[in-house]
């Protein structure tokens, strides 16, 4: 969480504490597994205790997009060392999101025509999250794995619908796709 409420500024939360307890240190360095001169210390060396609380503050803005390591080390007054790590990736780039189906413009005759197929075309760096489809402002449907396509039946409000869909990454970064009118009439109208 942002608690600092400084954007790209996080905090890094956790436990260091008990034993033969001295100090800890947290750092940072790129990839799944940093060679040891890739780590850099955050912040200074801490003599307290930490119970579930925040470790250290780190500002993601100087880092580029890409997977990163982040250490806890706990000094022990024998001068042992604990290390634990883990991985995290920094993404600030949205998702894409476009509609291939229906065209602009596309024409559905009532009652032959039931429904509207509607096909988003989505694509992220890292992952998607979550396709969200709407007609005009009202939120229909949400699909949370591929293939993101939906049906959305005629009828369901009135006047030309217009479609878009608004997908979100698993960093959070959400995109809209361009919206996309269609024609609707009866048979006969």
């Amino acid at each position: 969480p942002n608690a600092a409420a400084v954007p790209g500024i996080v905090q890094i939360r956790g436990n260091a504490k008990g034993g033969n307890w001295l100090s800890y240190k947290i750092f940072v360095g790129p990839g799944y597994e940093p060679a040891p001169e890739q780590w850099s210390q955050i912040g200074p060396d801490h003599t307290n205790q930490v119970d579930n609380n925040v470790l250290e503050n780190l500002d993601l803005r100087a880092f580029p997009p890409g997977v990163y390591s982040l250490k806890l080390t706990r000094i022990e007054q024998d001068g042992r060392l604990t290390d634990s790590v883990i991985q995290f990736t920094i993404d600030n780039t949205p998702p894409v999101a476009a509609l291939s189906q229906p065209v602009p413009g596309a024409f559905f005759q009532t009652p032959e025509d039931e429904w509207v197929d509607i096909n988003a075309e989505v694509r992220d760096d890292n992952s998607i999250s979550k396709v969200e489809f709407y007609a005009g402002d009202a939120l229909f449907e949400t699909k949370t794995a591929a293939p993101f396509t939906v049906k959305w039946t005629i009828g369901r409000s009135p006047g030309p619908p217009v479609f878009k869909v608004v997908v979100y990454d698993a960093a959070g970064n959400k995109s809209e796709s361009a919206p996309v009118a269609v024609r609707i009439v009866a048979k006969g109208g």
